[in-house]
């Protein structure tokens, strides 16, 4: 599992003529140019520039030969990468109401206890939105949870470094709840997700009963990347017209980053990327 601190020299060394005899240096070099390694998610420079460098035919043509070689030999030259797990576990309003029981003089959610003054945590808890988890608004979608609370537990200040957790408190008829978590297990050591894992299993009342409700936990998403070494993620598209389509495309993100997915009927993966 790769730590922020990491994640410069690993983009570097994806794009690292000593490890891939096919990557052309000069256009290599063209290519690291465009991005800003300074951001936590590294992205394009501006997108003007980005735009008249991505026409120029011979980094098209390059482009072009490395994904037809990838394509015939994959076995050889790809490999997978998880971006984010997803694990849903059933539970009780009981268990629910146990995170968000309010403590304090504040009466803040019991979730937002981590650690001691003798033995401060590693992470902080802040609220974060379900809205886009909601479905952005469009109302309560068939089948599918509407999560309440949304938290983002954030290891040494770092937003690169996160694990969500989702709850579902609502009122509803059928007494069954959902509880949400999600993470990049690339940018978490096992520790952190330890202590993570930890923590919910102390707010919801116990080591007995977070086994009872853990142990049957669904991983419900998993979102995996195809490594591209040397590509950039605004010359890979990708089109299929059925029951489970598959959708590539790259488009200007705030004006300043582009942006690509390739997104199935249950999951997103990305096609190439630059992480």
């Amino acid at each position: 599992m790769a730590d922020r601190k990491n994640t410069q020299s690993w983009i570097r060394s994806t794009f690292d003529k000593s490890r891939y005899e096919l990557i052309n240096d000069k256009h290599n070099s063209q290519l690291l140019a465009l991005l800003d390694l300074a951001n936590t998610e590294p992205g394009f420079k501006q997108i003007n520039n980005v735009t008249a460098k991505l026409q120029d035919k011979a980094l098209c043509r390059y482009q072009a030969k490395l994904l037809r070689i990838y394509c015939n030999e994959p076995q050889r030259y790809l490999r997978l990468d998880c971006d984010q797990i997803t694990l849903t576990v059933r539970c009780s309003i009981k268990d629910i109401d146990s995170l968000l029981k309010p403590i304090g003089a504040k009466n803040r959610p019991r979730i937002y206890k981590v650690g001691t003054a003798a033995k401060p945590a590693d992470f902080t808890v802040f609220p974060t939105s379900t809205y886009e988890l909601n479905g952005g608004g469009s109302g309560l979608i068939y089948g599918k949870p509407f999560y309440s609370h949304g938290f983002e537990l954030r290891f040494n200040g770092d937003s690169y470094k996160s694990l969500f957790l989702y709850l579902e408190g609502n009122e509803k008829e059928s007494g069954k709840y959902s509880l949400r978590l999600s993470f990049n297990p690339n940018k978490l050591t096992r520790d952190e997700i330890k202590q993570a894992l930890i923590h919910v299993q102390k707010r919801i009342g116990g080591e007995y009963r977070y086994m009872q409700l853990f142990s049957k936990a669904k991983v419900t998403r998993i979102d995996f990347g195809i490594l591209l070494p040397g590509v950039s993620s605004a010359f890979v598209q990708a089109f299929r017209d059925n029951a489970k389509s598959i959708k590539s495309h790259c488009i200007p993100f705030n004006g300043q980053q582009v942006v690509d997915d390739v997104v199935n009927q249950n999951h997103t993966t990305q096609l190439s990327r630059f992480l």
